[in-house]
């Protein structure tokens, strides 16, 4: 067998010098054409959604990718190609979101997250996808803007 193809038993393609338990381990059931979960967010189900949802991450070493912990590799890093691998093999998949939290997710799938609002506003999609969160907040009745007291003060977010 080929060094670099070598197959275990689960049907899994190992790299040489690629442990099974890494974050860079990509296992034949790992392609974008699966779905990680059987549930559709739709806004009332997130418990059950993101349960679902750390659970297959979880299940699969991948919530460092997902929460940021393990960041992308620079340029040039050894790594980064099977970090790029793994990532694309477990993305968000638009199908397990429905249409009305399209642009939310679309907007944080972008290369760039924002660190700061004045980022965030500055980018045509994290605006639209702010708008879109405050519309769905509002629709929800989760939430009213209410004039702030004459005797309070507002408090700066630094």
């Amino acid at each position: 067998m080929e060094k670099g193809k070598e197959t275990s038993g689960k049907g899994s393609i190992e790299a040489v010098g690629v442990n099974q338990t890494s974050v860079f381990a990509v296992n034949s059931s790992d392609y974008t054409g699966v779905n990680l979960i059987k549930y559709k967010l739709n806004g009332s189900n997130y418990l059950t959604w993101s349960r679902a949802m750390m659970t297959a991450l979880t299940a699969n070493n991948k919530v460092g990718m997902a929460n940021g912990s393990v960041p992308r590799p620079p340029e040039g890093d050894p790594n980064l190609a099977r970090w790029d691998m793994c990532n694309a093999a477990h993305y968000l998949s638009y199908s397990s979101v429905s249409n009305r939290y399209l642009a939310y997710v679309s907007a944080l799938d972008s290369k760039v997250e924002p660190t700061s609002y004045r980022d965030a506003a500055a980018n045509p999609r994290w605006k639209q996808a702010m708008v879109e969160e405050i519309k769905a907040l509002e629709s929800n009745g989760t939430w009213t803007i209410e004039s702030l007291p004459l005797e309070k003060r507002l408090i700066d977010c630094k």
